[in-house]
């Protein structure tokens, strides 16, 4: 009861204060000792609190309404329960229509000095002032949802306001144009059923994936597969059937991808993910040091065998008999243990250093 009496009385003011008050600047003058940084001009900036104006000073703070302890305050921040360097209970629509005792506060519980020298008035009262809409008020808030993608239900609708009182028209200025209110439909409610196996169809467990839209989900498939005609099945893509990837190579298809075993003579290339020969510069950079190899393994085996042993040392390259010479200067060469090595066949690809101990 008494908050409906309340709101009746807040109604009957706003009327009453409707044509008075609402200039746009606001001073705030007299004489304080301890808020006198705040005795300054505020300027409404479209923005309300409990249906009144609020207004801003240069220096940052706020001044502005507050219903619960029905006072006017001026604080570096807008709300209830806030602190305050000054205050003034008065139900007033606009600043400069108060005319009750401003009070000094230097936090919300210290305790409050009156002080009768203090005053709120319009800095330009008989200025031309055309009429400003406020910013939009929060939206009303739904009694009732629909489900995203579901037709048959009836939407709830909400609305917002705004009120023409930021400044309101003064001295024969213009009122606003455009509607006080606005209104739309909730928003509907998504259900993401990719959370839910029940509600969706997609092959999960071959590659693909459930990407949820507003109201709805579709399949996706992994990098690697493609998405069959039924719009749930992903099927592996063999990169190796069409001959185009891993040339010069042999490729083997595995789920999701494929693997490049590149040909005796090729690199792979990380960038182009192709086998490649190798070049001029490779194969002479082989050579030379397969050569350097040779000569500093005959130099170690003289120095630690045959040398102590009055010998002869002697370097033999051996090579598979299907390999032709211009074919083992590129093959890398491959250092014996330090003893004789047994006479075998030496696997194709690799050259053996042989050194020979002679009297």
């Amino acid at each position: 009861m008494e908050r409906f009496l309340l709101f009746l009385l807040l109604l009957a003011t706003m009327f009453n204060s409707s044509i008075q008050g609402g200039c746009p600047t606001v001073r705030i003058s007299g004489y304080s000792t301890s808020q006198s940084l705040r005795l300054t001009t505020y300027t409404m900036n479209k923005q309300l609190h409990d249906y009144r104006p609020v207004y801003r000073s240069p220096r940052g703070d706020y001044l502005y309404f507050d219903l619960t302890d029905i006072t006017w305050n001026v604080g570096p921040r807008v709300g209830p329960n806030q602190a305050v360097g000054l205050y003034v209970v008065d139900f007033s629509t606009y600043a400069d229509s108060t005319s009750g005792t401003w009070y000094e506060a230097n936090s919300y519980d210290a305790v409050h000095v009156a002080n009768p020298y203090i005053t709120a008035s319009c800095d330009n009262p008989s200025a031309r002032v055309d009429g400003q809409w406020s910013y939009w008020g929060s939206w009303s808030s739904c009694t009732r949802y629909c489900t995203c993608g579901d037709d048959t239900c009836v939407a709830d609708t909400v609305t917002r306001h705004r009120r023409c009182i930021t400044p309101p028209p003064r001295n024969g200025g213009r009122t606003c144009t455009g509607s006080s209110s606005s209104t739309r439909d909730c928003d509907c409610r998504d259900v993401n059923e990719c959370l839910n196996d029940t509600l969706n169809n997609c092959d999960l467990d071959n590659g693909g994936s459930c990407v949820n839209t507003q109201g709805s989900f579709h399949c996706a498939c992994d990098d690697g597969y493609n998405l069959q005609a039924d719009g749930r099945t992903c099927q592996d893509i063999d990169e190796c059937a069409d001959g185009s990837a891993c040339v010069n190579g042999r490729c083997t298809n595995v789920p999701g991808n494929y693997t490049c075993t590149c040909n005796s003579g090729y690199r792979m290339n990380p960038t182009t993910q192709n086998c490649e020969g190798l070049s001029i510069g490779a194969i002479v950079g082989i050579s030379l040091g397969a050569a350097a190899a040779v000569l500093f393994t005959a130099a170690v085996l003289y120095c630690c065998c045959c040398k102590k042993s009055g010998s002869v040392a002697t370097v033999e390259q051996t090579r598979p008999a299907n390999v032709s010479n211009a074919r083992a200067a590129q093959m890398p060469v491959t250092p014996p243990p330090m003893y004789y090595p047994p006479s075998q066949a030496e696997p194709d690809g690799s050259l053996f250093v042989h050194v020979v101990c002679t009297k």
